[in-house]
This record gives structure tokens, C-alpha cells and sequence, in this order.
């Protein structure tokens, strides 16, 4: 299994690429088939005999180069305490 980062167009992605007969195991097939609201998208494609996923990255930050610069509020903190919560229930 390989990663690698990549800019199309507009979208940034995350994507996972793996053999044909590496596609058939179990964590594969957990990371295509088991998408999970409030995550990450994830689409799959096949190149050259090769699944790839593509996980959409576009506007994702690590939380702390979000509120590097600029102060957390009260509601911030709510609104990404409640995501986190509905994307647990979620998976």
C-alpha cells in the first residue's frame, strides 16, 4: 500500500493506492466500503490494475494551524464538539 498527496484542479487529495489482489483484504475493503459521514470523503478509482482511494483534503487543516492566528470562541468550540460527537455516532 502506497500514499501520496495530490492537487487537481481546485481539490487536494489524500490517496491510498494499493495492487488488485492487495485490494481483496479486509482493511482495504474496510477503507473503501465503510465511508463514515462527517469525515473525510472517499472515492475509489482503478489505474493500471490499481485501486486508489481518494480521500478529499481539500479544506482540512490540523485544528491547531486553524487557531494559530486567530482566538476560539465559546461557539467554536460547541459547534466542533458536536461534529465530533455525530461523526463517533456515526462510525
Amino acid at each position: 500500500m502506497k500514499t501520496e498527496y495530490r492537487k487537481e484542479f481546485d481539490h487536494c487529495f489524500l490517496i491510498v493506492s494499493c495492487s488488485w489482489k492487495q485490494s481483496k483484504d479486509f482493511a482495504i475493503r474496510m477503507m473503501e466500503e465503510n465511508r463514515i459521514d462527517h469525515l473525510s470523503p472517499v472515492t475509489s478509482r482503478m489505474l493500471n490494475g490499481h485501486l486508489q482511494l481518494y480521500y478529499e483534503i481539500t479544506d482540512l487543516m490540523p485544528l491547531t494551524d486553524v487557531f494559530e492566528h486567530i482566538p476560539i470562541s465559546g461557539s467554536m468550540i460547541r459547534h466542533l464538539f458536536q461534529d465530533m460527537r455525530s461523526a463517533v455516532r456515526e462510525a
